[in-house]
């Protein structure tokens, strides 16, 4: 297959909705497209592979009276995908959303992964990812075409109906989150910094190695105080790990941004699909404790400009909203419908 990591995908405006959208979870986009989607959210098992199944078999059945499938990168959604390609009679589009994969760690388990998700993702017309060095990076390991895989801006997740917090500033440096955090480089970049530190996180084999020095401190919040912890820090950092495949952190650093907080992310490459470095936040290197510290100290002994960086972070953020994330994605399945219907005419 030949294929360029230059892909740009581009959302076309569509005259007037068109797709008939089966969401596998909630879907909280604008009004006028809220109307045309079925979601089976409230009505799924807990997941695990039996309940994978179950939700997978539940989305083949009601795929006939849909236009498109939406369906998340997890267990679920390749069985899904794999399902759909064992038959293909009663294909359905497919958006595939939420695809945070991983590389396999030996040569034999790659290759299986690799023909795994060529074989699943053929029933899949658009991969959705929340970082745009994702399209070349899933092109290159998973051998997809890269015109399958459409970067979608991620959002925030300060939903006034479920959080409440008050933004202040206590004066201590936030790092927070379980997912492929990196905390042995967030500890040694702030070993000799003159402020407290917190760190928010819940997995303790993020920790084994690690000795907390007595400015830095660990706690294990639930969801609210995860974002009032972010509401009331200095600044927050995203240490986040090298060598994968896919970015992360989206939501942590975005709801950092949108409450007017300078943040440094460690993911140079993913980060800049939302932050533009020096000006709406600070990227470093993963895994370069120096260059994190350097940043660290940059914003401590400036404090105009780490303000004004918030400042203009809280701007930018703007955009990031639930949705505006889920009207994108709606107008990716109007475009999958509308190409269909071009294809009929030029047929016809």
């Amino acid at each position: 297959m030949t294929s360029t990591c230059n892909h740009d995908a581009k959302l076309e405006a569509v005259s007037e909705p068109r797709a008939r959208i089966l969401s596998l979870y909630s879907f909280p986009c604008n009004d006028a497209n809220g109307s045309r989607v079925t979601s089976i959210y409230d009505r799924l098992p807990k997941f695990g592979r039996v309940g994978a199944f179950h939700t997978a078999l539940r989305m083949l059945r009601r795929r006939s009276s849909h236009d498109v499938a939406l369906v998340t990168g997890d267990t679920c959604g390749m069985i899904f995908a794999f399902l759909q390609r064992l038959t293909p009679w009663a294909h359905i589009d497919t958006i595939m959303v939420d695809c945070l994969w991983y590389r396999a760690r030996t040569p034999i388990r790659r290759l299986l992964k690799r023909l795994q998700m060529r074989f699943c993702l053929k029933s899949v017309d658009r991969c959705v990812v929340w970082a745009e060095r994702e399209i070349c990076s899933y092109s290159q390991e998973f051998g997809i075409n890269p015109s399958k895989i459409v970067f979608v801006p991620h959002h925030s997740t300060l939903h006034p109906h479920r959080y409440s917090v008050t933004a202040r500033n206590e004066g201590y440096i936030f790092a927070g989150g379980n997912g492929d955090r990196d905390y042995e480089t967030f500890v040694e970049a702030v070993r000799e910094v003159n402020c407290p530190c917190l760190i928010a996180c819940t997995d303790d084999q993020r920790f084994k190695n690690i000795v907390l020095p007595p400015h830095v401190r660990r706690v294990k919040p639930d969801p609210q105080e995860f974002r009032q912890l972010i509401a009331s820090s200095r600044m927050v950092v995203l240490p986040m790990a090298g060598g994968l495949i896919h970015s992360g952190g989206q939501q942590t650093f975005l709801n950092a941004m949108t409450l007017g907080k300078p943040v440094i992310v460690t993911d140079v490459e993913g980060g800049k699909s939302y932050i533009n470095h020096g000006i709406t936040g600070m990227l470093t290197t993963p895994g370069d404790a120096a260059e994190l510290r350097n940043a660290v100290k940059y914003l401590l002994e400036n404090d105009l400009a780490a303000h004004e960086m918030g400042q203009r972070a809280m701007q930018a953020a703007k955009e990031y909203t639930v949705a505006n994330c889920y009207d994108r994605i709606c107008a990716i399945a109007d475009q999958i419908t509308a190409g269909h219907g071009q294809q009929s005419l030029s047929q016809s």
